[in-house]
C-alpha cells in the first residue's frame, strides 16, 4: 500500500484488508479507511469485560488523552542511492537516517527501478 500511496498514509487512516486475510496484500484487497471505521468493523458485536474496560481506562488515563505520532524523516530514494553509491552499507544508512533497513533497501531499489539508465550503466561495466 505504501508503494501505491508514494510512501505516505494520511494521519487517521489505516490499511484494511477487504477479505480479512492479512497475507493477501494484492492491490485489489487493500484500501485506506479511517481508524475509527476500521476499529468499529473489527470490534462489531464484541462485548468488553469489566476488567478489560478498566484496563483501557487506565491506559488512556496514563496517556492523558494525547498521543504523539513520531514524525518520520523525509528521505528521498535519491538520497539513499547517493549514500549507497558513496560506499555506505544499508545498515549504516538505516542507523544514520533512523529508518528500518527494509525501508532503506526499498527506497534504493525504487530509485534504481525509476532510473533505467542506471541499470544500463551497470550492465556496460
Amino acid at each position: 500500500m505504501l508503494y501505491w500511496t508514494n510512501g505516505h498514509i494520511p494521519d487517521g487512516y489505516v490499511v484494511h484488508h477487504l477479505d480479512g486475510n492479512k497475507l493477501n496484500a494484492s492491490r485489489e484487497n487493500l484500501c485506506l479507511v479511517s481508524s475509527s471505521f476500521h476499529s468499529s468493523q473489527h470490534n462489531k458485536g464484541r462485548e468488553l469485560s469489566q476488567v478489560h474496560r478498566e484496563r483501557l481506562s487506565l491506559a488512556n488515563h496514563k496517556r492523558k488523552g494525547i498521543r504523539h505520532k513520531a514524525k518520520k524523516p523525509e528521505i528521498t530514494p535519491e538520497q539513499v542511492y547517493k549514500m549507497r553509491s558513496a560506499g555506505l552499507s544499508f545498515n549504516k544508512i538505516s542507523k544514520s537516517l533512523g529508518l528500518d533497513w527494509c525501508c532503506v533497501k526499498q527506497r534504493y531499489d525504487d530509485y534504481k527501478r525509476d532510473n533505467p539508465e542506471l541499470l544500463e550503466e551497470a550492465n556496460k561495466k
